[in-house]
């Protein structure tokens, strides 16, 4: 046989170290990574990663399930979706899942605050209270309600100390920041809004690392009304001498 034949023969059969077509290296680099899946943990979500935030806030807005205060005067989807976020991260920082911190972190004043329960929720969490939030009344009818005498007080002690703090807010406190016989909570359940009010006090005081420095939305929502700030500034800024 032809040597020639028999040598074209081996090569074509020789195993190569040729780089695969072009297309097929295309198939590969481009092929989209899948998203880290977003673990669970005790049955709890539990989101490791910054940019797992976005894709469990697009779900909530998605779902329609998004609370009201999140979405007033909000102009479009990622607007809702960047509240439900910084929402999420606020409660992340003080030891919530995604789930507690939308039910029980309220933007007020465009600040990230902490509804009255999510408070004694998060001091026994921490293990830092020696007992309980001890909460009582002065000046009660006799049918038990508030009365322009209520004071509500509440004691706890943390662990490291053998000296209890006690805090008391009172009707007149509530008249002074004109809160008395105010429509709604206030007017409805004036013993209960007294009692919130001294616990709130006494958590600010006693726990502050608990909280991580985030307002009460009891407190927070009587400072001002939410935005008026930013508009009063911004009113400021436009009567301000225009310059070239």
């Amino acid at each position: 046989m032809d040597p020639d034949v028999i040598d074209a023969a081996m090569k074509e059969s020789t195993p190569t170290d040729k780089a695969p077509p072009a297309t097929a290296l295309a198939t590969v680099v481009d092929r989209p990574e899948r998203p880290a899946e977003i673990p669970i943990i005790g049955g709890k979500i539990a989101p490791s990663q910054f940019g797992q935030l976005p894709r469990i806030a697009a779900w909530i807005q998605k779902s329609g399930l998004v609370p009201d205060s999140l979405c007033k005067n909000a102009q479009t989807e990622i607007e809702i979706q960047g509240r439900v976020m910084i929402v999420i991260a606020a409660g992340l920082a003080v030891g919530m899942d995604p789930m507690q911190s939308l039910k029980n972190v309220m933007m007020v004043n465009n600040l990230p605050s902490l509804w009255g329960d999510a408070i004694p929720g998060l001091v026994y969490a921490s293990g830092k209270i020696d007992g309980v939030f001890e909460e009582s009344w002065d000046g009660l009818s006799k049918e038990g309600t508030a009365t322009e005498s209520t004071v509500a007080i509440c004691r706890a002690t943390r662990k490291g100390s053998s000296v209890p703090t006690e805090r008391r807010y009172s009707a007149a406190d509530a008249k002074a920041q004109k809160l008395w016989n105010k429509s709604g909570p206030w007017s409805n359940s004036p013993k209960r809004m007294l009692q919130i009010r001294a616990r709130a006090w006494l958590a600010r005081d006693l726990f502050p690392d608990v909280l991580g420095g985030l307002g009460i939305v009891e407190e927070e929502s009587e400072v001002r009304p939410s935005g008026s700030a930013v508009n009063e500034l911004n009113g400021k800024i436009a009567a301000l001498p225009q310059t070239e």
